[in-house]
């Protein structure tokens, strides 16, 4: 607003009018005042503002517009305003005693000699506008206390630090001024065990109840100034699901370090009865001596320590070594996993024993490793029903411990055990139904078999979720798509299969992760995996559903071929299945 200047003219009372009119024209409130701030004019905007009529209004001070907190800086606008437009903001009142926040705008109104003779005031209600950054300024802290708390349980190790990280990480955000969590004991007693802020008086409260696997145990309490609307509600249910999110996965780390320890202490038993047993103990990998007992080494006339590393044909006599090498040959190749024979031994003297084996194949961690017991059976007429029993008990404690370490591998995510592998299958028949080389195929099966090894860096808690994942746990679990492309990166391989690992989840319309790639810039095993997952993945069980059977997955392929899937592919593949009545490997 410029300063208004009454300029000669024959007719003054005709440039009054000509202010009125214009004061009259505007949707803001508008008033003009004396120096000494009585009004001399009062549009229809300041009524329907203030309620007043302009009759009730001329003549009277301004300072009834105003509260008393708000009347001196009235009177200094004017005196400001004698140097020019004075913009401020302000509270004032409406004549049923509300009170609003004004963008108040004072200019000077000059006469003939440029004497200040009153000012002209416009006022604007901001109430809403003020309200409205304040609500966004509100939302802005809370969502970013939602986004410390999520850091938190990323970082935290235990229950206690996650309470006292995520009350100091709401209240560092300035909007809420006080928050508790509650923990409810065995004796149903409630124990505060963390805090943040101050207790203040006429604060509001909202206090949520806090979960682990689903059973309450306590409650989050938030304290702020002014009411919980919904949003606002919202948003701290969302805290308090990122606190049970994080309790669930203490609960499951805790049962897991449980089933390590008895797993450690079964080892510990095992290893303390087989270096006491009567008969030899050993195993093998690579082609050398991983482990033996005692009594193995002393069977050859040999310290443990001088046996581990070296092969076993160290202690064959020289005539039977070709028979224990073809042994050990058929063990690996997998058409035998148990064999019993017996070799003549060579002890470190020179001299030679005979020696009855008893040899399994067993798979750990996807390693076929050679387990077995050995006697020495030179007076075997004696001894050889007690010998009988005892191997019996000791092949027992030997296939209960490697039961307990496979339950141990497989505990990450046993249900999907085998599904690399049978991803691995299904894309090796597709390549050959689209007349792809046996060397083309053999690259798709390997390809399978690791796509999802980046799932080790995922927590073993959210890949054994026995409900859908949250949004938040869904963008932890997509990062095994990168994590599988790191670790397999740095083998040498004539495959790409670091990179099918990374590129297995990309989709033909871009929408797929972790690049976001489309069409021909996805490898084409990579589409190839993508579609063998789909199938494998919707026809077996999954902790929060059943399998869906082959039918619903063909029917997404056609659904979403070219979408999200190569049609060459899916056309194969339906061809595969339909036409030629394929079923995947159990």
């Amino acid at each position: 607003m410029l300063p208004i200047v009454s300029t000669p003219m024959e007719d003054k009372e005709a440039c009054a009018c000509h202010f009125r009119a214009l004061i009259e024209s505007g949707g803001d409130a508008m008033l003009a005042e004396s120096p000494d701030g009585l009004v001399t004019c009062w549009n229809a905007g300041a009524e329907r503002m203030f309620g007043y009529p302009a009759a009730d209004m001329i003549g009277r001070s301004i300072d009834m517009l105003f509260p008393l907190e708000c009347r001196e800086e009235a009177w200094l606008s004017r005196e400001r305003a004698r140097h020019g437009v004075d913009r401020y903001e302000t509270c004032c009142l409406g004549q049923d005693g509300g009170r609003m926040d004004i963008q108040c705008v004072v200019s000077p109104i000059l006469g003939e000699q440029g004497r200040v003779e009153g000012f002209s005031r416009m006022l604007r209600d901001i109430t809403e506008s003020r309200f409205a950054k304040s609500r966004i300024r509100k939302l802005d802290q809370l969502y970013a206390a939602l986004s410390r708390c999520h850091d938190a349980v990323m970082r935290c190790a235990d229950e206690a630090e996650l309470f006292d990280a995520v009350c100091s990480a709401i209240v560092a955000q300035g909007e809420v001024r006080f928050v508790r969590v509650d923990l409810l004991e065995r004796e149903g007693e409630i124990r505060q065990v963390a805090r943040a802020g101050s207790e203040e008086e006429n604060l509001e409260a909202l206090a949520l109840p806090i979960r682990r696997n689903g059973h309450p145990v306590g409650s989050l309490t938030f304290c702020m100034a002014g009411a919980f609307d919904e949003e606002v509600q919202d948003l701290f249910e969302r805290i308090a699901e990122v606190v049970n999110f994080a309790l669930d996965n203490f609960a499951r780390k805790a049962a897991h370090d449980r089933a390590a320890e008895a797993l450690r202490e079964s080892e510990e038993r095992f290893r303390i009865l087989a270096d006491q047993s009567l008969v030899g103990i050993y195993t093998l990998e690579a082609g050398t001596i991983s482990y033996l007992n005692a009594h193995a080494a002393e069977m050859f006339g040999y310290k443990p320590e001088e046996l581990l590393g070296r092969s076993p044909e160290v202690v064959v006599a020289e005539e039977d070594r070709e028979m224990v090498r073809n042994n050990i040959l058929l063990r690996q190749s997998g058409r035998e996993r148990m064999i019993r024979y017996e070799f003549r031994g060579r002890r470190k003297d020179g001299s030679t024993n005979v020696v009855s084996a008893h040899t399994n194949l067993v798979e750990i961690q996807g390693r076929l490793i050679p387990t077995g017991v050995i006697q020495d059976v030179t007076e075997r007429l004696h001894s050889e029903e007690v010998i009988r029993e005892y191997v019996a008990r000791i092949e027992r404690t030997i296939l209960g411990t490697v039961d307990a370490i496979s339950g141990l591998v497989e505990l990450r995510d046993p249900y999907t055990a085998g599904h690399e592998h049978r991803v691995g299958h299904v894309a090796a028949a597709i390549a050959a139904e689209m007349g792809f080389d046996e060397k083309f195929r053999m690259g798709l099966q390997v390809a399978g078999a690791v796509h999802d090894v980046g799932k080790i860096a995922i927590p073993t808690e959210i890949l054994t979720m026995p409900r859908r994942l949250t949004a938040l746990e869904f963008e932890l679990v997509k990062d095994h798509a990168e994590q599988g492309f790191e670790i397999l990166s740095r083998i040498d391989s004539p495959w790409p299969i670091a990179e099918v690992a990374r590129q297995h989840h990309e989709r033909m319309d871009g929408s797929g992760y972790p690049r976001g790639l489309a069409g021909g810039e996805i490898l084409l095993e990579a589409r190839i995996i993508a579609v063998a997952d789909v199938v494998e993945s919707m026809t077996s069980s999954r902790p929060y559903r059943a399998g869906l059977g082959i039918e619903k997955a063909l029917a997404e392929l056609e659904m979403n071929t070219g979408r999200y899937y190569d049609a060459q592919v899916v056309h194969a593949c339906l061809h595969l299945f339909r036409e030629k009545g394929y079923v995947i490997p159990s």
